[in-house]
C-alpha cells in the first residue's frame, strides 16, 4: 500500500498496517528529522496547531475548515498523543502528510513525544492494543525516535547560550 492510500485510510480511522507503520516511521527519520533544520523557515500564510492528544476527528474537522495540505500550510506544536482515543491515527496522519507534502506540514516536539510520558498517559497502551506484541515495541520506538535529535538540539543549544552567558559576565567584570 502507498503512503497516498494510506492517509486515506487513516482518514476513515483505521490506522496502518505494521510494516507500513515502520516504514513511514523509517522514511521520515531518514527524509527530514534528521536532515532538516533546527531553525525552521516556514512559509506564510501558516495555521499553527498544537496539543491535539489523539483528538483525531478535531484534527479532521480543522483540515475540513482550514483546508488539507499543500493548499495551506501547517505548523504543528507538538503534544500529538495521548489522552484521546486515536492517538496512532493521529501522529499517523500527521507524519503522512510531512512525507507527501513536505514543504506545506512542519513538526516541533512537545512535552508528550517521549517515551515516559507516553507510557503515564496512555500512547503506549493504545499501540499495545491496536498491534501486536511484535510490532508494537517497535512502532512505539520508531514514531518518536526522530525527534531524539530534536532534543539533542536543544540541550547543545542551551549549553552554548550558558557558555555565550559566562564568556559576556567574564568580558565585563574584566574590563570594569
Amino acid at each position: 500500500m502507498s503512503f497516498q492510500k494510506a492517509l486515506e485510510e487513516v482518514k476513515q480511522g483505521r490506522f496502518m498496517e505494521p510494516l507500513l507503520c515502520l516504514d513511514l516511521c523509517r522514511q521520515i527519520r531518514k527524509q527530514y528529522f534528521f536532515q532538516d533544520s533546527n531553525i525552521l523557515t516556514l512559509k506564510t500564510p501558516i495555521t499553527l496547531v498544537g496539543d491535539i492528544h489523539g483528538q483525531l476527528n478535531d484534527l479532521l474537522e480543522l483540515f475540513e475548515i482550514g483546508g488539507y495540505p499543500p493548499q495551506t500550510n501547517y505548523l504543528f506544536l507538538g503534544d500529538y498523543v495521548d489522552r484521546g482515543k486515536f492517538s496512532v491515527e493521529t501522529i499517523q496522519l500527521i507524519l503522512l502528510l510531512k512525507i507527501l507534502y513536505p514543504k506545506s506540514v512542519q513538526m516541533i516536539r512537545g512535552n508528550h513525544e517521549s517515551e515516559t510520558v507516553n507510557r503515564v498517559y496512555g500512547f503506549y497502551d493504545e499501540i499495545k492494543v491496536k498491534y501486536a506484541p511484535a510490532f508494537s515495541t517497535q512502532i512505539f520506538k520508531g514514531l518518536f525516535l526522530f525527534f531524539i535529535s530534536t532534543i539533542l538540539l536543544l540541550l547543545l543549544l542551551l549549553l552554548l547560550l550558558l557558555l555565550l552567558l559566562l564568556l559576556l559576565l567574564f568580558l565585563s567584570y574584566s574590563l570594569q
